[in-house]
């Protein structure tokens, strides 16, 4: 983190193109910590809310008698509004800017958390849930684009990598502290923790983020150069491969945070503060792999690594579904293949971001909202197939797993052939 810091510091941005006027020639001082700060937590307020949430799941399915399916679309329900975010984002930030969109968000964010808080029903609690979506995907793409706006395409690999990191930090904290909430306080104050955090986050936001985006805006309507953007993006066979490797490498943890919960607190019988504490253990694997996979990803290139993650991943899902299949199922079993898979996930990440963003520089916020999409929109279907189809056997989160890691290493020979091929 002192790295990212020290080169935030030490670097002059190119002129602001914010209608507000302020010079992006600021002094070092003023482009320091904060701005580093505001960056890390807008983004977040999106992860975090979707995992703090996580070990609730069961209570907040038995405090409004609803059925685990049902209690479920707090999570992929959300997800899908994310996802679907991320595509408008991303267009935008390129046309009017990084600061207005990150604003945008954080506000939404607060607005939905606060409905959350108070919902008397399921349905009202999931609408919340979308609304709370909404704004906490302006951070998982507009940041990236800020990194890739100071940095280059040269110097982002390894600092999307280290704010990665920091941002996985906090919903790793989040999921131990929503067990906790959950086990002695209840699952609504899992939401007026949300509330607490996100109130000083947006007046961070609002009062220390400076707008990075370089050069002049794109002319045109919205929507013509939002067309003009995707279509180059997803032209692109190279980038495809990123993506979509992006996209269903992740597919062991989002099947693990659908099915989880029940499997672990259900059928074995295990508290909700237990779950997250081995839910941290995990995302601190992942965060470890992804510092270490946006190192090495300067010396043997992007499409190398998402190589070697990608199946990775694939063989560690695939051992964890032998071991449950001659096996008897136990806390260990889950957490071993999580935890070995998420290894191969956070190696290729840093890359699949960095290497997708590059692919088409001139609308980097368009494929950073479309590398966003597709991961979420996949995470979605995998969270919810897995925790809608189990009922009492975990059989189907290991086969999630499996067929999720199986197209990621499909998809990470992609940009290796395709990139030989053009």
């Amino acid at each position: 983190g002192k790295g990212f810091a020290y080169e935030i510091r030490s670097l002059r941005l190119p002129g602001n193109h914010n209608s507000g006027g302020a010079s992006m020639t600021e002094t070092p001082k003023r482009m320091g910590s904060l701005f580093l700060a505001a960056l890390i937590a807008s983004t977040a307020m999106g992860p975090m809310a979707m995992q703090l949430l996580v070990p609730s799941l069961p209570a907040v399915a038995s405090d409004f008698q609803v059925p685990p399916a049902i209690s479920q679309l707090n999570i992929s329900l959300a997800m899908v509004v994310i996802g679907i975010s991320t595509l408008f984002y991303g267009p935008l930030s390129d046309r009017f800017g990084r600061r207005p969109m990150m604003t945008f968000g954080i506000l939404i964010f607060v607005i939905g958390t606060a409905i959350c808080a108070i919902a008397p029903t399921i349905g009202l609690l999931i609408f919340g849930r979308a609304i709370q979506a909404i704004g906490g995907a302006a951070g998982m793409v507009v940041a990236r684009a800020m990194v890739r706006d100071v940095y280059g395409p040269e110097k982002s690999l390894p600092m999307i990598s280290m704010l990665t990191v920091a941002v996985i930090a906090a919903p790793m904290i989040a999921v131990v502290l929503g067990g906790v909430l959950t086990d002695n306080l209840g699952w609504r104050w899992v939401f007026y923790f949300a509330l607490a955090v996100s109130l000083p986050v947006a007046l961070l936001t609002i009062t220390s983020l400076r707008e990075t985006r370089p050069g002049q805006r794109h002319a045109g309507s919205v929507v013509v150069e939002t067309a003009r953007g995707y279509r180059a993006v997803f032209r692109s066979k190279v980038f495809a491969g990123y993506a979509l490797q992006g996209g269903f490498s992740p597919g062991t943890f989002f099947a693990f945070m659908g099915a989880g919960p029940y499997v672990m607190i259900e059928m074995l019988g295990r508290p909700a503060t237990e779950f997250g504490i081995y839910f941290a253990i995990v995302t601190a694997v992942f965060m470890a792999a992804n510092l270490i996979g946006g190192k090495l990803a300067t010396r043997f290139g992007t499409a190398r690594m998402v190589l070697i993650g990608g199946f990775w991943s694939f063989a560690s899902a695939t051992a964890g579904l032998v071991w449950f299949l001659v096996g008897e199922l136990n806390v260990w079993m889950i957490f071993i293949t999580i935890g070995v898979a998420s290894i191969g996930n956070g190696m290729a990440m840093p890359s699949t971001q960095v290497g997708g963003m590059n692919e088409v520089p001139e609308y980097s916020g368009t494929a950073s909202g479309a590398l966003a999409f597709i991961q979420t929109m996949l995470g979605a279907l995998f969270a919810q197939v897995a925790g809608s189809l189990v009922t009492d056997s975990a059989l189907p989160m290991f086969v999630v797993m499996v067929v999720a890691t199986g197209f990621a290493a499909f998809f990470a020979t992609w940009p290796t052939i395709f990139r030989n091929r053009g």
